[in-house]
């Protein structure tokens, strides 16, 4: 595992400075993610839902009836906080990028809302995840198909402030007759906050902090098809080519072609199972362990990854 590594970073004060403002900014949104007004507001947003749960579920037939009012939480207190407020310069004008772009006076803070149902989706609740248009990170080493995101890593006009991105999770649960938030669980925070490296820090971090994809893409090509009978058919095929390479840390059987550099994994199509040429992925899944362990940029440890647990 590559954690980050700053002596990369050599004498380069403009990364020292992206990791000072990652740091400074992600204090303060954990600050406010922590105050008594922000936690009264979840609660009571709490109440509504359960309080109007069978208009939501049988009238209007919102699946998630959570994900909007949070979204709208996190904006409302981001711009009251009294730790963040007064630092506000702006509206980030961007159509790339994450559910909240604000301007601040040295930087400009890009944060994505996410809500996960313990219910129906307990698989992901402590995973990070993140589309391309809500990071800068330059993944090209990830092992399985390079990965280049879409967020800029600088504001477009001067004075070209680095882009931060962080990532706000909340927790709760719905089995389709009650809502509630997730508490009193440590395994299962109520909140988690994240921040994702900008794309300047990236050979900071030897370019990957991906652990996989909830999705991948796949070739439509008829070369890059083929059929099987099952796994085990899959396996004879592919072994019977010598430039085919297992990659034996992967879940699923996955091969590489040394000659063109392709993955092949057993997958399927149509529900018929077939091997297939990976060429992408859509929802990332970020390596909590190199968020959670940062360096700032004088080499002093903090944590980019935080929760908090109701009770």
């Amino acid at each position: 595992m590559s954690l980050q590594d700053n002596l990369l970073m050599g004498k380069d004060n403009h990364l020292k400075n992206i990791l000072n403002l990652e740091k400074k900014y992600f204090t303060l949104i954990f600050e406010t993610l922590q105050s008594d007004a922000f936690k009264n507001d979840l609660l009571s947003m709490e109440k509504e839902i359960q309080d109007r749960y069978q208009d939501f579920e049988k009238v209007w037939k919102l699946k998630n009836k959570f994900d909007l009012p949070a979204e709208r939480l996190i904006a409302h207190h981001i711009y009251r906080s009294d730790v963040l407020s007064d630092k506000i310069t702006g509206m980030y004008t961007s159509a790339i990028s994450s559910d909240i772009g604000i301007v601040v006076g040295d930087a400009v803070l890009s944060i994505d809302v996410k809500t996960n149902d313990l219910k129906g989706n307990k698989g992901d609740y402590n995973n990070i995840t993140a589309e391309k248009n809500q990071i800068s990170f330059n993944n090209k080493h990830y092992k399985l198909i390079p990965t280049i995101s879409n967020l800029d890593s600088l504001s477009r006009y001067k004075p070209h402030f680095p882009i931060l991105t962080y990532v706000i999770k909340i927790g709760y649960f719905d089995d389709g007759h009650s809502f509630r938030l997730i508490k009193g669980n440590s395994n299962y925070p109520t909140i988690q906050l994240a921040c994702v490296p900008n794309g300047r820090l990236s050979k900071l971090f030897n370019y990957n902090i991906l652990k996989g994809f909830k999705t991948y893409k796949y070739s439509d090509e008829s070369e890059s098809n083929f059929e099987v009978k099952d796994k085990e058919e899959a396996m004879m095929i592919m072994e019977k080519n010598p430039d085919y390479v297992i990659l034996d840390d992967e879940p699923r059987l996955t091969y590489r072609d040394i000659g063109t550099g392709d993955i092949w994994r057993y997958t399927s199509r149509k529900n018929v199972p077939t091997m297939r040429v990976l060429t992408g992925g859509n929802t990332a899944r970020v390596d909590t362990d190199k968020l959670k362990y940062r360096l700032d940029g004088n080499s002093h440890k903090w944590e980019g990854l935080k929760t908090i647990v109701y009770e």
